[in-house]
């Protein structure tokens, strides 16, 4: 189906000369399903389309509304007419509108219906609409006076209603038929939304998929009817949602052609089903919508709904959609063939369900005149492979070639395929299968990584055959591989899929070295922070690394806060092999005090002074027993040690620079204490 513009200037690109006095035509557009909720469309434009001079009459076209829409999904995409108001002198009367039903055969119509919707703008709450049941003319056309008429009135404004009425005595029809219908009401403003669409028949030229419609819709124009084929331009085949309720039903029959079968033969069942021309008519019978345009994927037409549905015992066959059945019987005895005719009558407030009518016949199915056969030859080859097949016993055989005395075939299928012999003994024909399997070539493909750090381990896996054999000594799918030794490893899997021959792949990996990695720290003891600490910068290289480790920042600063021997991890990756290694050092933490810190019970009285000393000689008094002092500097350094038995000592330290020192005392009995100094000379 061709979209139609909102735009009035593309509209009228395409209207003919005809139609050149359609001074006030717009086009608008909207989605809907009419089993939702509809929405309420206002015009921008004035009304020009006229039933009278007083009323006006908003239109959507097309019984066969569901298939419409652009990519041929149940979406559809309706479309309606506004024209001006007031009228001029050359306005254009549309009297009625409507659509020609093809028929040949005798139908009762009970009544007439559409999908109508009063104007939200309307003058009136409720709006007469009337439908008219007219023979046709040998172009098609309506014929007035109608046959019969309903008044049916149109109330709400937010839906999409089926809305009509029944006759007061069924009228029957012989050959084709139109429904029309008009605007009744006598009060101006008074507006109607009757639903139209787009028919996109097969000569339209909108996308097949979207094809589904007889592009049969008429209008009466200045008194004349003529078709709205093409009317607005070419493809632009609209239709009205309008239809008859029609009232018949349909006559399953099954002829059996053949009342006796032979086994392993086929059955002639031919469709007997009345009225055939209504069954195959798809503007009565809705399931021939599914059965000639496809079936959609919405609730108005099941996906799997078919007009014919065969069933059969003692058959393989089945069940078969088509409308005649040749099905295969394989079984003795008599064996039942089942016929289940489906179809959809005419809707009164919405599509009714399907109806389906079935019939049943028997024929015999006997093995008295069968032909013996017996059949050999490979089951399971390797695609490119070759299987003889052989029929013997007492008949002449036939499988497919052009000479029918033919018992041997060589056959040599790309996948596992079903041949078919003939057997003829004079008397019966049957038909006897025979599979040959076929196994695909196997094609092996190798999951893994192809290179390794030096140490580590590799899984591999392998797909494309039945089984496997790795050259490691594995017979599973998949294989560990360890990368011990430096260089290039290969290995080698074969894989079998009988009856195919063994196939081989190869996988190389390549195992790197890891890098040579190292950390330092510049000293190997420090105090806590919380005791008079400070921070200590580790270097790793090569560089680009990542530092880790307790009171370790990313860039590798040490900060402790806590006594303790603190381990630190540096590790660094080889951005091209992305294997990595690691390196450690430690840092003894320890816990100080500015005027010493108790470590143990030797010592207590040590005390230091001055402190800080302006010279760099510090009086150490307090001392216990024979004591050794250890210097160091603040970053742990050792700069120097003295063996003292007095309890006083002078330590010297005019040589060294300013800066905060730290005293270990340690007695004979290894027990220490440690104090911190400072030395501010300037």
């Amino acid at each position: 189906m061709k979209r139609i513009s909102l735009a009035f200037t593309l509209i009228f690109a395409a209207v003919n000369s005809i139609l050149a006095q359609y001074s006030g035509l717009k086009t608008e557009t909207a989605l809907y399903n009419p089993q939702s909720a509809f929405p309420t469309i206002q015009s921008t434009q004035p009304n020009a389309m006229t039933i009278f001079s007083s009323d006006t009459l908003r239109y959507f076209l097309n019984k066969h509304y569901y298939r419409n829409s652009l990519s041929g999904t149940p979406t559809p995409n309706t479309q309606y007419f506004t024209l001006s108001q007031p009228y001029s002198n050359n306005a254009l009367v549309i009297s009625h509108c409507g659509g020609v039903f093809l028929n040949t055969s005798s139908i009762t119509v009970t009544g007439l219906e559409g999908i109508v919707t009063r104007r939200a703008n309307a003058v009136s709450q409720t709006i007469p609409l009337k439908l008219y049941l007219c023979n046709v003319n040998a172009m098609n056309m309506p014929i007035l006076p109608p046959l019969d008429s309903v008044t049916a009135i149109s109330t709400a404004t937010n839906n999409g209603a089926w809305i009509g009425g029944n006759f007061t005595t069924p009228v029957s029809i012989n050959g084709n038929f139109a429904v029309l219908f008009r605007n009744a009401t006598t009060v101006a403003g008074d507006t109607l939304g009757l639903f139209i669409n787009n028919a996109c028949t097969p000569t339209s030229t909108c996308p097949t998929a979207r094809k589904y419609g007889e592009g049969l819709g008429v209008m009466r124009i200045n008194g004349n009817f003529q078709t709205n084929t093409n009317t607005f331009g070419t493809g632009t085949d609209y239709e009205f949602i309008v239809a008859p309720r029609v009232q018949f039903n349909y006559s399953s029959g099954i002829a059996v052609a053949s009342p006796t079968v032979c086994l392993n033969g086929f059955g002639i069942l031919n469709n007997a089903t009345t009225p055939m021309n209504l069954v195959e008519n798809r503007q009565f019978n809705f399931n021939k919508f599914a059965a000639v345009w496809g079936a959609l994927s919405n609730t108005l037409l099941p996906i799997t709904d078919s007009i014919y549905n065969w069933t059969f015992t003692g058959s393989p066959s089945g069940p078969l959609t088509t409308k005649d059945a040749t099905p295969l019987f394989n079984v003795n005895g008599v064996q039942t063939a089942s016929l289940a005719v489906k179809y959809n009558k005419s809707r009164a407030g919405g599509l009714l369900a399907s109806v389906q009518d079935v019939s049943t016949a028997t024929l015999n199915v006997s093995s008295a005149n069968t032909p013996t056969v017996s059949m050999s030859g490979n089951t399971l080859i390797c695609a490119g492979s070759s299987s003889t097949l052989t029929a013997s016993g007492t008949a002449t055989y036939n499988w497919g070639g052009p000479q029918f005395n033919n018992p041997v075939t060589i056959v040599s299928p790309t996948a596992t395929t079903v041949y078919t012999c003939i057997a003829n003994n004079g008397i019966c024909l049957g038909y006897y299968n025979y599979t040959v399997n076929v196994t695909a070539q196997p094609t092996l493909v190798i999951t893994g990584p192809s290179s390794a750090c030096q140490g580590g381990t590799v899984l591999l896996t392998v797909a494309g055959a039945g089984s496997y054999s790795w050259s490691n000594g594995s017979n599973s799918y998949s294989t560990v591989v360890s990368a011990a030794a430096l260089g290039v490893q290969v290995l080698t899997v074969s894989g079998v899929s009988a009856p195919c021959a063994p196939v081989n792949a190869v996988k190389s990996i390549t195992v790197n070295a890891l890098p040579s990695v190292s950390v330092s720290a510049p000293v190997s003891t420090i105090c806590s922070s919380a005791t008079g600490g400070s921070t200590v910068q580790l270097t790793g290289t090569p560089s680009g690394g990542q530092f880790s480790g307790t009171f370790v920042n990313s860039n590798g600063v040490f900060s402790p806060n806590a006594v303790l021997t603190a381990t630190m991890l540096y590790t660094y990756m080889n951005p091209s092999t992305q294997c990595s290694n690691s390196a450690t050092t430690s840092i003894n933490v320890l816990a100080c005090q500015s005027t010493g810190l108790h470590e143990n019970s030797i010592n207590n009285k040590l005390s230091l002074y001055p402190n800080p000393s302006s010279t760099g000689k510090i009086n150490i008094s307090g001392l216990e027993g024979e004591n050794t002092l250890y210097i160091y500097t603040a970053l742990g350094q050792l700069i120097g040690h003295e063996t003292t038995t007095t309890a006083g000592f002078l330590l010297d330290l005019s040589s060294q620079p300013d800066g905060v020192y730290f005293i270990k005392t340690e007695n004979q009995l290894g027990s220490s204490r440690t104090l911190r100094c400072v030395v501010q000379k300037q």
